[in-house]
């Protein structure tokens, strides 16, 4: 699955107020899926991962944009399980996200 049907999919559920969906949507592209069907239940990685901290942005502004605040908490909480690096590139995401809430 690519980066852009995932994002229009997450809008999808911001626009809906299907928060349930879109933490389990979050929750598929983190952990790693476990192969039942193979002797030792190996864990493998999921097809595709699209550029998580990508996702992230473009999901968190739609959320500011529709003024959604239960998702912009959820959102801020992914922020917060992500390493100092990928905090950091997305720092900027926060201000602008801001600038949406408060309309133009």
């Amino acid at each position: 699955m690519n980066a852009d049907k995932v994002i229009r999919e997450c809008k999808y559920y911001i626009d809906n107020d299907k928060l349930d969906y879109l933490k389990d949507e979050f929750e598929n592209m983190t952990t790693k899926r476990i192969d039942l069907d193979k002797p030792g239940y190996h864990e493998t990685k999921p097809e595709y991962r699209p550029n998580f901290e990508y996702v992230f942005q473009k999901v968190y502004l739609h959320a500011c944009l529709k003024k959604k605040l239960e998702f912009i908490e959820y959102l801020k909480e992914v922020y917060e399980t992500f390493g100092e690096i990928e905090k950091m590139a997305l720092r900027h995401t926060f201000i602008y996200g801001k600038y949406l809430l408060k309309g133009f």
